[in-house]
């Protein structure tokens, strides 16, 4: 798919607005700018998906730059821009360890916070499958991730976040019955998110949230149907979940992580 084909009208308009609110803002800090999450992975669904991103500031930030970068995001409005600014030298360097980094998460914008984004995840998908709406000059080199490094990151993660979010999850539905209604948020999350990093583990590639239901169908075939319900309703479909699809969630997130 071509860079063009990922960035749906819509999302082109949302583009638009916000390199003039930055350019008016800021003239010339934003040097360079990158899409990834879901543009760059080609599963964007307007008015579901945020707008991640990667920035090269042309230069350190400043006080006057972090005020005018607070108040275009506070501007926006949807989708969320979603990304992580970085001076040229931080981004060469490519920073994997979460580190405190000027950032908006959710709509919210945030100066001495840890940016979870600087993961290995995050250079590898920018080495994977690049997607350049502002290029930089001189033009970047994308340091390539080790895949030990990466699959070390992703098994941790499974550990410290998914294993103990499939605990909550199972937990919270104990004593219900099994057709007890459960938020559909709360399923696709459980269901599309770890998937995606058992592939990077397995395969060293990073993968969308609706491929992440199709690579983990093919291995965990019994929850097939869970993964196919919780991609339509990502998809904006009207689909019911209850405790009894919480319980595979959490069964199959545990599954996973052994």
């Amino acid at each position: 798919m071509s860079h063009e084909a990922r960035l749906t009208e819509p999302l082109r308009a949302a583009l638009a607005g916000y390199f003039r609110a930055v350019d008016g803002a800021a003239p010339g800090l934003v040097a360079g700018l990158f899409a990834t999450g879901s543009v760059a992975l080609g599963d964007y669904q307007h008015g579901r998906s945020d707008f991640d991103f990667v920035a090269i500031t042309s230069r350190t930030l400043r006080t006057t730059d972090i005020a005018a970068l607070r108040r275009v995001h506070s501007a926006l409005g949807t989708p969320h821009f979603d990304g992580v600014y970085l001076d040229r030298a931080t981004f060469d360097a490519a920073p994997d360890d979460e580190r405190i980094a000027v950032h908006s998460h959710e709509g919210m914008f945030h100066l001495d916070q840890p940016c979870f984004e600087l993961n290995p995840v995050l250079w590898r998908t920018l080495e994977r499958h690049p997607i350049i709406l502002r290029t930089p000059t001189p033009a970047v080199r994308i340091r390539t991730v080790e895949s030990a490094r990466l699959r070390a990151w992703c098994g941790a993660n499974l550990q410290s976040y998914w294993q103990p979010l499939a605990t909550r999850v199972r937990s919270a539905v104990t004593h219900r019955n099994d057709d007890a209604p459960v938020q559909a948020s709360v399923i696709v999350w459980a269901t599309l998110g770890p998937g995606r990093l058992h592939c990077t583990i397995t395969t060293g590639d990073v993968i969308s949230k609706t491929a992440a239901s199709e690579y983990t169908a093919r291995r965990f075939p019994r929850f097939a149907s869970l993964l196919q319900r919780a991609v339509a309703a990502r998809r904006g479909d009207d689909v019911r979940f209850n405790a009894q699809d919480a319980r595979l969630a959490a069964e199959l997130i545990g599954g996973r992580c052994e």
